[in-house]
């Protein structure tokens, strides 16, 4: 086992990090290029924490397992390495070496003294599972603290099946909106993948993205410097290597939505990270419509459409398909790590006596 937190140490990582990556069927997120960004553009690794990229090497020295973490030594936290903006996480291992991969990382993490508490959010749940249960042989304790539902489509079947899949109301209006956008002007969907002229491209879809709610909010890329280089930078980096796909629907030629996505053709998955649109033309959806189009044409080179994020009702308009993901805490035998344990314990009685039930995945 092997505790890296150096920058260049972890760069020489990137060629055997990626093999372990393209094997994964969520490898495009948990792949060395996203780890890299989220290590550059990481505000609590800006404030002082410190990244904790736990590997674990076979008998050649090849590398078997990786697992991003971050260390704040002030509350002797431990967490995934970017757990606000990674939307999936897990050990990235070798096939057939979860179980084994993560029994080495939970002995290796039980024997340091530094940290009392270990956050797994947006966890894969057979990820979640297999690490319980290795760091509950290592004796320590776990809980989990809640799951999240993301949707998906599976686009490996005709389109006629893909739309029954939809809910009724959302097939019977697709068509009138595709009109009234068409009202607007022509409509046209184009799709960015390479680096040529995706500067432009990038800047109009995060000045639209926020010109509307999310602006109002202040959770729009641009309202944030390190979200802003965060998804500008991974624009490039996937760019060059052949997974971004931007989406535009433009209607009269002006920009009216986005979808930005990572698409892996490896394992034929397309991710949505970030979506937006005109909201001058919210009584003709243009999101909507944008995302009716590009699944037309993803289905010619992805299996599946990832929605990624917490769930919502829009969401299960398009498919009744799901990904659970879990909320795992480990807690350590430190002091502190036991009295973490024991307040998780009493708030969850407290549920229990003043509620009447004890709602699994709410509580400390």
């Amino acid at each position: 086992m092997r505790a890296v937190a150096d920058w260049r140490t972890f760069l020489r990582l990137r060629r055997a990090w990626e093999a372990l990556a393209a094997q994964d069927e969520d490898g495009a997120l948990l792949g060395h290029a996203w780890t890299a960004q989220c290590w550059k553009c990481c505000d609590e690794l800006r404030a002082g924490e410190q990244p904790l990229i736990v590997t674990w090497t076979g008998p050649a020295g090849e590398l078997q397992a990786a697992l991003a973490l971050r260390h704040n030594r002030r509350t002797r936290r431990l967490c995934f390495l970017e757990e606000t903006r990674s939307p999936r996480l897990d050990l990235l291992a070798a096939p057939g070496q979860r179980e084994a991969a993560w029994a080495a990382m939970a002995a290796f993490l039980a024997r340091r003294r530094d940290w009392d508490r270990l956050d797994l959010c947006f966890a894969r749940a057979d990820g979640a599972a297999a690490a319980s249960r290795a760091f509950a042989a290592a004796g320590l304790a776990t809980r989990v603290r809640g799951r999240v539902v993301q949707r998906r489509i599976g686009l490996r079947r005709a389109w006629e099946e893909i739309e029954a899949g939809f809910s009724p109301y959302l097939r019977a209006n697709l068509r009138r909106r595709m009109r009234r956008l068409q009202a607007h002007g022509a409509v046209a969907l184009e799709t960015f993948t390479r680096p040529e002229g995706l500067a432009a491209a990038i800047a109009a879809c995060m000045q639209l993205e926020r010109a509307g709610w999310k602006g109002r909010r202040q959770t729009a890329m641009l309202d944030r410097a390190s979200l802003e280089r965060l998804f500008r930078q991974l624009a490039y980096r996937l760019a060059s290597q052949g997974r971004l796909r931007l989406y535009c629907l433009r209607i009269g030629g002006e920009l009216a939505a986005f979808e930005y996505c990572l698409g892996d053709c490896g394992s034929r998955r397309l991710y949505a990270l970030k979506i937006g649109y005109d909201e001058r033309l919210r009584t003709a959806s243009p999101g909507i419509v944008l995302r009716w189009l590009l699944l037309q044409a993803a289905r010619q080179e992805f299996e599946v459409y990832e929605f990624l994020g917490h769930d919502a009702a829009w969401k299960a308009d398009w498919t009744a398909e799901a990904t659970e993901l879990t909320h795992l805490r480990v807690f350590h035998r430190t002091l502190r790590g036991r009295a973490w344990w024991w307040r998780g314990a009493a708030y969850r009685r407290w549920q229990m006596i003043g509620w009447g039930s004890d709602r699994p995945g709410v509580g400390q």
